[in-house]
């Protein structure tokens, strides 16, 4: 059977951050998403991974917009370089 692999980045960044506390930080910049969604596979042919994600709008002399574009890039380069497709959608600003 093929399969194609769906990933809603900000529920699986959350998840892995919870996963990460008290232990070993997991980070998304090195994470082998290509042996994770084998994984995931079992035995079936893994034939796509998309990775859906809102996209950081860089705010002029924002430091933190900044920081968050900069690791959104680096994440980025993570995931081509494992040909896992990027669907970029828009991040929605929590009100307080």
């Amino acid at each position: 059977m093929h399969v194609i692999i769906f990933i809603d980045g900000s529920n699986f960044y959350h998840r892995l951050k919870f996963l990460s506390d008290n232990k070993k930080e997991i980070s998304l910049l090195n994470f082998n998403f290509i042996e994770f969604c084998k994984w995931l596979c079992k035995d079936n042919e893994l034939i796509e991974i998309r990775y859906y994600i809102g996209a950081v709008r860089r705010q002029k002399n924002n430091v933190k917009s900044e920081k968050m574009y900069a690791d959104q890039q680096r994440l980025f380069f993570n995931l081509r370089k494992q040909n896992v497709k990027i669907i970029l959608g828009q991040l929605i600003q929590a009100s307080r």
